[in-house]
């Protein structure tokens, strides 16, 4: 649970689950811990007699509040989108909200996206809603794979070349032009990009 405070939804699930083994009579029922990059693992172990399970925790949906937050990022995001096409400068914005998305507003990340198109090279800021820093995209390493690659527009292998890496806990919004490569019609070659 402290590690995910972020996003408690899951631990939650996790031992709601948990407490419905216990309620129906299994005798243990303890928590794996979670080792990220090291090996793949259940959620939980439980134990009845000689009978013995390894739990792995799926949910089909996430709760409103997910559901709220997520839509709340997408609507600044495409406002920060919109702003990144009528300068015509491609962006990247990264940010740590401190507040929770929805009570942020729709043109959070969009009047940071202004604050940068008006002329500088970077901008950066702190405030009640998060930190974070606007800087054009850096084309260069992107450029150089797609000499010779197509990758797909948005895709984790695209973020990498953009960003320097890639964090699948991360969430990451992107939108741009594109031309499809040749024979892969969902592959695109040329991007204007604003993530």
């Amino acid at each position: 649970m402290q590690e995910g405070r972020a996003q408690p939804d899951d631990a939650i699930y996790e031992m709601l689950i948990a407490g419905a083994y216990r309620q129906r009579g299994w005798q243990q029922v303890s928590f794996v811990p979670e080792t990220p990059g090291l090996r793949k693992q259940p959620d939980i172990f439980v134990k009845r007699g000689r009978s013995e399970w390894a739990v792995e925790c799926k949910r089909a949906g996430r709760s409103g509040y997910a559901r709220d937050e997520k839509l709340a990022g997408e609507r600044m995001s495409a406002a920060a989108h919109e702003i990144s096409r009528q300068a015509a400068r491609p962006l990247v914005i990264m940010v740590h909200f401190r507040a929770e998305l929805a009570g942020l507003g729709d043109n959070y990340l969009a009047e940071k996206a202004v604050a940068f198109t008006g002329g500088s090279s970077h901008f950066s800021w702190a405030d009640e809603g998060g930190t974070g820093v606007v800087v054009e995209v850096p084309w260069h390493a992107l450029r150089q794979v797609l000499r010779t690659d197509d990758i797909y527009f948005g895709g984790s292998r695209m973020i990498e070349l953009v960003l320097g890496n890639y964090n699948h806990s991360v969430d990451y919004n992107m939108a741009g032009d594109w031309s499809p490569a040749e024979g892969r019609p969902c592959t695109p070659h040329l991007y204007i990009i604003s993530a």
